[in-house]
């Protein structure tokens, strides 16, 4: 939960946004504030905005390591002190042959701590598309596949805590790509996804803090392409996309919602929409690319505790989406000039002084960019799948770009 301060300016009562202090006659900024109450250390403040940092840009360090083989449709999760992004495509072509291109997946999983040191680990299978979910302390990837070998689906369900430990879970009840994962109360859920070219699923398991293995009531349709978000009490997922019996796609307006007991209800968004990043902050979720008409351009959906939902009608393309201890984070936007922008819990919004320097993905399902939290540290990483990009040789990394929160 964010902390807020306030001073009266004018008569009025403002949110205080930034704060500064002098320290050997250098004006610091001051990101946390602390005081003591019933002789304990409590934050009373944590204010600003996020700040650049540093990105590995093209080869180019600037503070940052970038990402090994991970170029597009990597899987992210944080667990405390420590940002994971799992599995992803990246485009390869023979130098000496360059009509010879082909897309390929990995197994890597690269992680950065709070320092922002990279480490390295994989999962036990080269694949993109993964679910991922962070609950009770784990990071869990679960499904995903590698389409181009004989149009493999993968069902294996494998976690990492704190020590960076991976352990390999009970399967989800059947094998599936593109699916989603969220948590809510003890209980990490992974929901919906594809298991072959033409069939969706609607199932949901979930993994409980011991890492026990269930399954709750399914979703409303077998869906894929959908969001993940909280509110204070419930976990929501929202939109996505449905197929008729002909195997015609459409994009639905449902949203499956879950409580802490993992009882379902039924909410609906203010269109029908798919590939719709989500997160939260204070009680609120907010989903984002949402169009009721395809003249109109995106806007956001706002759902309360309550499930009461608003509007924010504020243009954007946002390819993914991250929750920290201040902000929900929005990047990855097609509007390069405003590629990254922040809520409060007041559902202010504010950008970055400095914007992602590379024009990130299109928004094509499997081709966006991921982030996810290293302790104060966003950390987003891939987004730019385009064949000018292929790895040329052994070893080459791909793009990351990081903020201070």
């Amino acid at each position: 939960m964010a902390k807020k301060m306030y001073a009266v300016q004018n008569g009025q009562l403002r949110k205080l946004r930034k704060g500064y202090t002098v320290i050997d006659r250098t004006v610091r900024k001051i990101r946390k504030g602390y005081t003591v109450i019933a002789g304990r250390i409590r934050p009373f403040w944590a204010g600003g905005e996020l700040e650049y940092f540093g990105d590995y840009i093209d080869g180019v360090s600037n503070g940052v390591d970038g990402v090994y083989l991970q170029q597009g449709a990597i899987a992210a999760a944080s667990i405390p002190d420590y940002a994971l992004f799992a599995g992803g495509f990246y485009f390869y072509y023979d130098p000496s042959n360059t009509s010879d291109s082909t897309t390929k997946r990995t197994n890597e999983v690269s992680i950065y701590d709070k320092q922002l040191i990279k480490l390295r680990k994989s999962l036990r299978n080269t694949k993109q598309n993964v679910a991922a979910a962070s609950a009770h302390g784990h990071a869990i990837f679960a499904g995903g596949d590698q389409w181009n070998k004989n149009n493999i689906v993968y069902g294996d369900v494998e976690s990492f805590d704190s020590s960076l430990t991976r352990v390999t879970l009970t399967s989800l009840a059947s094998n599936v790509t593109g699916a989603v994962g969220g948590a809510i109360g003890k209980y990490a859920l992974i929901a919906g996804g594809g298991y072959q070219t033409n069939y969706l699923s609607n199932q949901v398991n979930w993994y409980d803090k011991d890492l026990t293995k269930g399954n709750c009531e399914p979703l409303h349709i077998a869906k894929t392409g959908f969001g993940s978000a909280n509110t204070t009490s419930h976990l929501l997922f929202a939109g996505g996309m449905y197929k008729d019996s002909q195997f015609n796609a459409y994009s639905t307006d449902y949203v499956d919602v879950y409580n802490q007991d993992l009882t379902k209800t039924i909410c609906t968004l203010s269109a029908k929409s798919y590939i719709i990043p989500g997160t939260s902050i204070g009680e609120f979720a907010i989903f984002s690319r949402i169009k009721k008409l395809a003249v109109d351009p995106y806007h956001f959906d706002v759902f309360s505790d309550d499930l009461t939902r608003i509007e924010l009608n504020i243009p954007n393309d946002f390819n993914t989406a991250v929750h920290s201890e201040n902000f929900a984070i929005f990047a990855g936007s097609s509007y390069i000039t405003e590629n990254i922008i922040t809520f409060d819990e007041d559902l202010v919004k504010s950008s970055p002084e400095q914007p992602i320097k590379y024009r990130t993905a299109t928004g094509i399902y499997g081709e966006k960019m991921s982030g996810a939290m290293a302790g104060d540290f966003l950390v987003l990483a891939g987004g730019n799948p385009s064949s000018d990009h292929s790895i040329k040789e052994t070893g080459q990394k791909f793009n990351v770009t990081v903020y201070k929160t």
